[in-house]
């Protein structure tokens, strides 16, 4: 229960930190069985100026707040400076004392340790192109093994998953498959709203729930009939459709709300519409592809919400502690809270 100090305008990098120290696997681990790699690395890395070196610093400073975060008397405070000054390192957009996004600066951490961890075989061979007639599901499983081979780290364990992406010709109906792997999920804001049939937080003044926001996620599209699919069956391009879903659910989801939108940073507006979402028990099986055979129920442990426009708002996380209970973490202020979550959430955790 130690919160973090704002160092000029870092509460995004506040919020998201608290929630990424709230993943029980992922910082476990960092101070588990990690802990002596990253120390190496980390020292190593000091006294160079590569790429390789920057992704290993972050990773050591997060380890270092990870162990100042667990050390730390109960509402005391921590300094993220030092992660600070190695995100900006590793991705100069972060300099400067200016508001930034916390899902870009929670993907560059996450990316970060990635590179810091990954224990890759030399060389990159490409994904070896199956036959035409090859099942769906030897797909997944040959897309998922050559992504595992070659980005074999924690992350990767802890936090991705797999999508599908099933493109359908309108003309001769044949589909073709592609899979990639996900770190989280970028949902619209749905038109719609919805009902929920189990205990919730968020506004009662709407009906909109994330459900209804990964319902629009996987709702098919048609394609831009400007830019038309090749269908192999027809040998021409035509106006398809396509279609995501879920194939391999992950250890930890991690759903962004898209609440920002426009054509450019400057004129990005913010969709302010509440979220209703659940506390315990939220099920994924109906955004799945039903030959994974995978069940996929999650319970909610952060939430990093968004006050404000995207240049003058301001973050904080709200995260469920190993008591069972639920605290705010307002930079370095940490409360109480019986309501935990309200309808500014940006990021949520499960």
């Amino acid at each position: 229960l130690v919160g973090l100090m704002n160092e000029g305008n870092t509460c995004f990098l506040n919020s998201c930190l608290q929630c990424l120290a709230h993943t029980v696997p992922l910082s476990s681990a960092i101070l588990g069985p990690f802990s002596e790699l990253i120390q190496t690395k980390g020292a190593a890395a000091r006294s160079r100026r590569d790429t390789a070196s920057l992704s290993e610093m972050l990773a050591y400073s997060f380890r270092q707040l990870l162990k100042d975060l667990c050390g730390k008397p109960s509402y005391s405070t921590a300094s993220a400076s030092m992660l600070l000054q190695s995100l900006q390192g590793l991705s100069p957009q972060f300099a400067g004392n200016r508001q930034h996004d916390a899902q870009e600066a929670m993907r560059t951490i996450i990316d970060g340790l990635h590179e810091a961890l990954n224990r890759k075989p030399p060389g990159r061979p490409k994904c070896p192109e199956p036959p035409p007639t090859t099942p769906e599901a030897e797909i997944a499983d040959i897309c998922w093994e050559h992504h595992k081979m070659w980005n074999n780290s924690l992350t990767i364990s802890c936090l991705t998953g797999q999508l599908q992406s099933a493109i359908e010709c309108s003309v001769c109906h044949r589909k073709s498959h592609c899979f990639d792997p996900f770190l989280d999920l970028s949902l619209p804001l749905s038109k719609s709203g919805g009902s929920d049939n189990f205990r919730t937080f968020g506004s009662s003044r709407s009906r909109m729930t994330i459900e209804d926001c990964l319902s629009a996620f996987v709702a098919p599209e048609t394609l831009d009939p400007s830019n038309k699919y090749y269908c192999s069956g027809c040998k021409a391009p035509q106006i398809s459709t396509k279609k995501l879903s879920i194939y391999r659910a992950p250890s930890v989801l991690v759903l962004h709300i898209k609440r920002f939108y426009g054509v450019e940073p400057r004129s990005y507006r913010k969709d302010d519409r509440p979220v209703v979402y659940p506390l315990n028990g939220l099920d994924l099986s109906s955004f799945m592809r039903h030959l994974s055979q995978q069940q996929a129920t999650y319970d909610l442990y952060g939430v990093c919400s968004h006050f404000g426009s995207l240049g003058y708002g301001h973050y904080t996380a709200t995260c469920r502690s190993v008591d069972n209970g639920w605290y705010c973490y307002n930079d370095s202020s940490v409360t109480s809270v019986q309501d935990p979550v309200d309808s500014s959430a940006y990021i949520l955790f499960y």
